[in-house]
C-alpha cells in the first residue's frame, strides 16, 4: 500500500514528465520555440491538472528515431476518451518522418504488441497494428509501471534516438 501511494504521489508526476518530455519531438514540436511550456487547469471541484512540454534541441531530433507508442486500453478508455486518443495516435503517426520506425503497444493490465517490431508509421504493418488496436476491447485497469517497463524492453539494443509516447 505504501509503495502504491508513493508511486501515485511521487512516481506518476515524474513518469508523466518523462513521457511528455519525449512526446514533443514525436508530435512535431518546433525546436527553438521555447525550452519549456506548462499549461495548468484548475477544475471547479478543486483538482489541478497540468501539461508540460519540453522542446528538444535540433541535435536531439536529427536522424532516424525508434518510437514506442503505449496506447491505454483500460476500461476507463471508452467513448469520447477512446476517440480522442485514437485521433492523437493518428496525428502522432502522421507527424513522423519516413525514416522513423514505430512499435505500437496496447496497455491495460499488461502491455501487448500490436505491431511485430518497429515498422513504418504509414505502412501496411502499422495499418494492421491499428486494426488490431481497434478490435481490442477496453478492459481492466492500467498498470503504468508494467507498460513503461514493456516499452523500455521493446527498444532493445540499438543506436537510433529513442522516444516513448503514452496515449491514454
Amino acid at each position: 500500500m505504501c509503495k502504491r501511494l508513493f508511486f501515485r504521489v511521487v512516481g506518476l508526476p515524474i513518469v508523466a514528465l518523462a513521457v511528455v518530455s519525449v512526446a514533443g519531438s514525436v508530435l512535431g514540436a518546433e525546436p527553438g520555440s521555447g525550452a519549456a511550456r506548462m499549461i495548468r487547469y484548475s477544475h471547479p471541484d478543486g483538482a489541478d491538472y497540468f501539461a508540460l512540454m519540453l522542446t528538444p534541441s535540433a541535435e536531439q531530433t536529427a536522424g532516424p528515431k525508434d518510437v514506442v507508442v503505449v496506447f491505454d486500453t483500460s476500461a476507463s478508455q471508452t467513448g469520447e476518451f477512446r476517440n480522442q486518443a485514437m485521433a492523437a495516435l493518428h496525428s502522432a503517426l502522421a507527424n513522423l518522418r519516413p525514416e522513423d520506425r514505430v512499435k505500437l503497444l496496447a496497455a491495460d493490465l499488461r502491455a501487448v504488441a500490436m505491431t511485430d517490431g518497429f515498422v513504418a508509421a504509414n505502412g501496411p504493418e502499422m495499418e494492421e497494428g491499428l486494426a488490431k488496436l481497434l478490435r481490442r476491447a477496453p478492459m481492466g485497469s492500467s498498470d503504468l509501471p508494467a507498460a513503461l517497463s514493456a516499452a523500455v524492453e521493446a527498444f532493445g539494443a540499438g543506436q537510433k534516438a529513442r522516444s516513448l509516447v503514452y496515449i491514454g
